[in-house]
């Protein structure tokens, strides 16, 4: 499933992270939305999982459609990533979406990472190209956020969130992290630069 995605390797996501080492991530985020098995701490609406590739923060809407945080071993960053089975996305294509909540409003662009079908529903991911100013906006923001993204006839995909419980889970995924980065460095073999 995931390994039949095929990333433009020109497209690079902050920090220059190239978005074909994603895969595994991308995964991890969509189950997110069902890790059976695997507790999650509740902070209101939104989830923390720590899961054995990384660490993974959600919120789900009244619609099904999820939002939230992934780490990636591989990458030793994080991204955020909007799940959605409504609004559908080409993979590899590149999406403008309009971001709004209580402390701003801004233009974004995102990846579409392909399609994952959990439960039998088809979850379209789209990954968010700006962590520092996502991150930002949840920690600073209260109430909903809202993502408008364009479609093809004419009309925009609205989708919100509630952000009550964000800063808590923010802060909670933020430990994981840390205690995740550690443990991935501590056990990894690749050259690294000190």
């Amino acid at each position: 499933m995931v390994e039949n995605f095929n990333h433009p390797k020109s497209l690079i996501i902050e920090r220059g992270t190239p978005l074909k080492s994603l895969r595994k991530v991308a995964l991890a985020a969509c189950f997110a939305l069902a890790c059976a098995g695997v507790s999650a701490q509740t902070f209101q609406k939104w989830e923390v999982y720590d899961l054995i590739d990384a660490p993974v923060t959600m919120t789900i809407n009244d619609s099904g459609n999820g939002f939230g945080q992934v780490c990636s071993d591989e990458m030793q960053d994080c991204f955020w990533v909007i799940l959605t089975s409504k609004t559908a996305c080409e993979s590899g294509t590149e999406t403008p979406i309009l971001v709004n909540a209580s402390s701003g409003s801004f233009a974004i662009s995102s990846h579409c990472s392909g399609v994952v079908n959990l439960s039998g529903t088809n979850y379209h991911r789209y990954i968010l190209s700006t962590h520092k100013q996502m991150t930002t906006i949840v920690q600073d923001s209260s109430g909903l956020i809202g993502f408008a993204i364009p479609l093809e006839s004419g009309l925009f995909s609205v989708l919100r969130f509630d952000l009550s419980g964000s800063r808590a889970a923010l802060k909670k995924f933020d430990k994981l992290f840390d205690s995740f980065i550690k443990r991935v460095q501590n056990s990894s073999t690749k050259d690294r630069s000190l």
